[in-house]
C-alpha cells in the first residue's frame, strides 16, 4: 500500500482524491478552515484538533463540528484530556 500525504494549509486546496483528511488545526479556526477545501464530501476524516479557547456551543465537541462539515466517518486522535480525567468520562458521554 502506498501512502501519500498532501499538505493543505489554511489557503485550502482539495480533498477529493484524499483516501482520508486528518483535520489538525485549532479549534477555533475548524469552521473557517474547511470552508477553504473542496472535496470534503463524505470524506473519510481524522479529527486532531484540539481546543484553547471556547468551543462552537452548537456542538458537543470538535469532532462533532468537523464532522458537520465534512459528513463522512469521523475519528478523534490525540486531544488535550489528562489522563487523570479518564475515569470521568461516563459521566460526560452521550
Amino acid at each position: 500500500m502506498n501512502i501519500t500525504v498532501i499538505g493543505r494549509g489554511r489557503d485550502g486546496g482539495d480533498a477529493s482524491a484524499a483516501d482520508a483528511v486528518v483535520v489538525a488545526v485549532p479549534g477555533h479556526l475548524i469552521g473557517e478552515v474547511l470552508r477553504g477545501v473542496a472535496g470534503l464530501n463524505g470524506q473519510v476524516t481524522i479529527d486532531a484538533t484540539n481546543l484553547y479557547t471556547e468551543r462552537d456551543g452548537a456542538f458537543p465537541s470538535l469532532a462533532h463540528q468537523v464532522k458537520s462539515v465534512v459528513g463522512g466517518p469521523t475519528a478523534k486522535a490525540f486531544n488535550t484530556v489528562f489522563a487523570s480525567s479518564y475515569e470521568l468520562v461516563g459521566e460526560h458521554s452521550a
